[in-house]
């Protein structure tokens, strides 16, 4: 990258952390699209003088609303409720929603934020939008969970509408694009050894796809630790782990009561274990620099991204300087959102599709997906930069579409 590209990466960093300077999460997935798009931003005078950049790091609305529920006890709890409505140059609002005690205003502008290059990478017409609550579901009976949402939803419902803003669903494909990441290079799934972190929507689809595809998953985790089961976590093992987590809303290391073949590791994340192939499927910033160097070092030969921005700017420059296979989230995951995008499109057109067409058709768009990562971020040695390139391919959608539209 020139001086001269760099320095307009910094003075536009500046402008944002004086708005922004204490929400890090925000700032952290702002300038890793600002390294990517800035180039192209520079030797494209229309993008330049539209500010567009400028104009896409400011939400179009920021609806912050209180929730107060009824507990068992009879006491009442307060809780924050969010929808951060990013984008709508070219569709309505699209993206989940987050019920975590961690969740705060930061958390939910950098995953809208995300959202709107993830939704652009899909082709379909929808916007970029995330929300959520600091509500914590877990220990929660399905009581309590019931009149949390019912008032969360009293006020959201007020914001929301099929043609303006859609929460999504959050059902992962990361393996997809990793399946196409490793066809570049001739190889499969078939025969890896697969490491997965978290034990969510995302983690369990992404173990559920990998299997399928002839791998073997040893890992899965939550916030207290992680389980490792040589043997694979197959057919049977992943309902149990989908009944633990979904229903019982239990903790991973039970899994060791049920399997006591296999271990639990207190405290740590799964990536000290030996694996061809890393999904990180729980949250962001979960793996680390120093975690990248030690997957390198056992042998990974690819890292897709399942959650959102789970790798830490230092774990990307380590997996790219190692010319590992990495993806970044933005591209690996957006099946989820865009399986919520062929519903909307069913409900449109009040049609059915089976589960295999809808297969078929998220087959497809990732395959894209993949070839516009391809397309803007292979480099001169022939290593794709799947994170410049993602970032550069959901941008430019975006950025002609408001350009189109004038300055609203």
């Amino acid at each position: 990258m020139s001086s001269k590209y760099q320095a307009e990466i910094d003075a536009f960093m500046d402008r944002v952390r004086a708005k922004n300077g204490h929400e890090p999460e925000f700032l952290q997935a702002v300038h890793e699209v600002a390294e990517a798009v800035i180039p192209v931003i520079e030797e494209n005078p229309k993008y330049k003088a539209s500010k567009i950049l400028d104009r896409i790091v400011e939400p179009e609305r920021t609806i912050i609303f209180r929730v107060p529920w009824l507990d068992d006890n009879g006491n009442v709890q307060v809780n924050r409720g969010y929808r951060v409505e990013f984008n709508s140059a070219i569709g309505p609002y699209k993206g989940g929603l987050r019920f975590h005690p961690s969740v705060n205003l930061s958390i939910l502008k950098f995953l809208g934020f995300e959202q709107i290059f993830k939704n652009s990478l899909t082709t379909l017409p929808m916007g970029g939008g995330k929300g959520g609550s600091d509500f914590d579901p877990k220990g929660k009976s399905d009581n309590e969970v019931m009149k949390f949402c019912q008032s969360f939803m009293t006020e959201l419902c007020r914001h929301i509408g099929a043609d303006t803003d859609v929460p999504a669903g959050d059902i992962g494909v990361a393996v997809y694009f990793a399946k196409e990441m490793l066809a570049v290079k001739g190889d499969s799934f078939k025969g890896k050894v697969v490491a997965v972190s978290g034990s969510g929507n995302v983690a369990q689809y992404a173990c559920e796809k990998a299997t399928q595809l002839g791998a073997t998953v040893v890992t899965l985790s939550d916030s207290e630790g992680y389980i490792y089961d040589a043997a694979g976590i197959d057919g049977e093992k992943l309902a149990f782990v989908m009944e633990l987590k979904n229903v019982k809303r239990g903790r991973i290391s039970e899994y060791v009561k049920q399997y006591p073949s296999a271990t639990f590791v207190a405290g740590k994340r799964p990536w000290e274990v030996k694996a061809d192939i890393a999904l990180p499927c729980a949250t962001q910033n979960e793996l680390n620099g120093d975690e990248a160097k030690v997957l390198i070092a056992n042998g990974v030969q690819c890292v897709a991204e399942g959650a959102n921005m789970p790798s830490t700017p230092e774990a990307i420059t380590a997996f790219q300087t190692a010319k590992v296979l990495f993806s970044p989230g933005k591209a690996s995951n957006a099946g989820g959102v865009a399986t919520s995008g062929l519903e909307m499109s069913q409900n449109s057109l009040r049609l059915s599709w089976s589960s295999e067409e809808v297969d078929q058709r998220l087959h497809g768009i990732m395959v894209s997906i993949h070839e516009a990562c391809v397309k803007y971020g292979t480099r001169e040695d022939g290593y794709v930069d799947y994170v410049k390139g993602a970032n550069i391919a959901g941008f430019v959608k975006v950025a002609d579409s408001m350009i189109d539209q004038g300055l609203v």
